[in-house]
């Protein structure tokens, strides 16, 4: 195909994500000079695991030997992780770092305008992704003292908090964790209250110390942020709740299965509980839709398409509850 579109198309590429079954790079041949693989590669899940590490770079390096261009397809957003707060900044430098080192020259990933939550993943990258030589912790001493000024050490308190638990989640399998069905368990695992207490305390510090209505107003910026996890948070613990007793909500039919066979009363109270507070957090995204703090499109796409979200179903079911 790539010799053909010379014919018509002198000096143009083919792009193809190397991706799924075509993930592994081919040992006996190289690629036309025209043919561009696009590794889909997720350090940013699962880097802080040394094998997926290895294993990720191994792979890399076997396109880096049979492409005369290539390119990398990341996920600093994905479908199961809607905008909340997942931090990986060494992981995204180090990476950056070691594609250039194999010959990778061109970079996408898949995004969204979260910059009130995951912003500082970003950034860094796109210093580096500009000069591979930075130090990343350079730039982000630069970042917190020019951008905060005195809130800038609680600020960093804040980042290196969620960076580190999300380190210390994917450590030990090498697994990314997950917020849709039916591993949203995961996402109450990662947010326990202790730590979203200390992020607020961290940012209640930020805007104590800020010493300007400019930084005051950043430091905002970060809480609306980590008010919409919070949210969300306190939404899936309420549905938790209800699952909990056996009742499935990812659907009508699933949820109707097991209704018999719990407290009627006690549901009922819970149903509501979970509907008000899905209510709750879904005003605030609508509030913050257009002011880049989270990622509308990734946030509803993870509420529909992978069932996070089980607002219908709670409201049919408390039709149900209350008609009997």
């Amino acid at each position: 195909m790539a010799q053909e579109v010379q014919k018509t198309h002198p000096g143009k590429y083919v792009a193809n994500l190397a991706y799924s079954r075509y993930i592994t790079p081919p040992k006996s041949i190289r690629l036309h000079p025209f043919v561009i693989p696009q590794y889909c590669l997720w350090s940013a899940h699962e880097h802080a695991n040394a094998d997926v590490k290895k294993g990720h770079e191994e792979t890399a390096a076997g396109w880096a030997k049979v492409a005369k261009r290539k390119g990398i397809y990341e996920y600093y957003i994905n479908g199961s992780w809607p905008s909340l707060h997942r931090l990986f900044v060494p992981y995204i430098a180090e990476s950056i770092r070691y594609l250039h080192k194999e010959g990778f020259d061109l970079y996408q990933t898949q995004s969204g305008d979260e910059f009130g939550i995951n912003g500082i993943n970003y950034y860094v990258a796109g210093k580096l992704l500009w000069d591979t030589s930075l130090d990343e912790q350079k730039i982000l001493d630069d970042f917190y003292q020019k951008a905060f000024g005195r809130a800038g050490d609680a600020v960093r308190r804040f980042h290196n908090r969620l960076e580190d638990a999300w380190t210390k989640a994917t450590t030990a399998n090498g697994n990314a964790i997950y917020c849709d069905k039916p591993k949203s368990q995961e996402l109450l695992e990662f947010f326990t209250p202790q730590l979203l207490k200390q992020c607020r305390q961290d940012l209640a510090e930020a805007q104590k110390a800020a010493d300007n209505d400019m930084i005051r107003r950043r430091v905002e910026f970060y809480r609306k942020g980590l008010r919409y996890t919070e949210l969300t948070v306190a939404a899936a613990r309420a549905s938790m709740k209800i699952e909990t007793l056996g009742i499935d909500l990812s659907s009508l039919k699933r949820a109707k299965q097991n209704i018999d066979k719990v407290n009627k009363e006690e549901v009922k109270k819970l149903v509501d509980e979970a509907i008000a507070a899905w209510q709750k957090r879904d005003k605030f995204v609508e509030e913050l839709k257009n002011d880049y703090v989270l990622a509308y499109f990734w946030v509803k796409y993870n509420d529909v398409q992978r069932r996070l979200n089980p607002s219908e179903t709670l409201t049919e079911l408390s039709k149900i509850l209350k008609s009997e």
